[in-house]
């Protein structure tokens, strides 16, 4: 980043290529070198694979968080504060819950997407053999076939499976 910077390049080009908004890499630029964190660290997130990196945590940590888990966006914060990666990305409430707004369209937007090639593909759905009432119909041991011949009763079988 300081080297695109000093050669020449502007502040909109260098945030356009990390894949930041201009403002936070003007807050990084801003930023006194942390004691917390360590320069290679620091050098990493400043490159454009640190960057690529980062984004790819974070949106982890709101699938499993948000999604799979079922926690809040609060609690995402919460991970970027205890983790350290709050040093490099916004752990604020506000830049979070727009992220987790857009991930959720962006995963409903693909799912939706999915069922309908699906759909597509599979023709019409076949829900099974149910009678009325969603009662089965298929016969079972000890009830009369539909032409009345009534089946025989399996054996009970015990542990492993054997008969008793």
């Amino acid at each position: 980043m300081q080297d695109r910077l000093a050669q020449g390049q502007s502040q909109r080009a260098v945030a356009e290529a990390l894949g930041v908004a201009r403002s936070t890499l003007q807050d990084w630029l801003g930023q006194a070198p942390s004691d917390e964190v360590p320069a290679a660290l620091r050098q990493f997130y400043a490159s454009a694979e640190g960057v690529a990196w980062l984004h790819r945590q974070v949106l982890a940590a709101h699938l499993v968080i948000t999604m799979l888990a079922g926690a809040g966006v609060r609690q995402v914060c919460t991970f970027l504060e205890l983790s350290g990666l709050s040093a490099f990305a916004a752990s604020s409430y506000g830049s979070q819950h727009k992220l987790n707004a857009a991930l959720e369209e962006a995963v409903v937007d693909r799912l939706g997407t999915a069922v309908e090639v699906v759909g597509a593909t599979r023709g019409p759905r076949r829900t099974g053999a149910l009678g009325p009432m969603g009662q089965s119909t298929k016969p079972r041991a000890g009830r009369a076939c539909p032409h009345g011949t009534p089946l025989p009763r399996q054996g009970r079988t015990g542990f492993y499976g054997l008969r008793t």
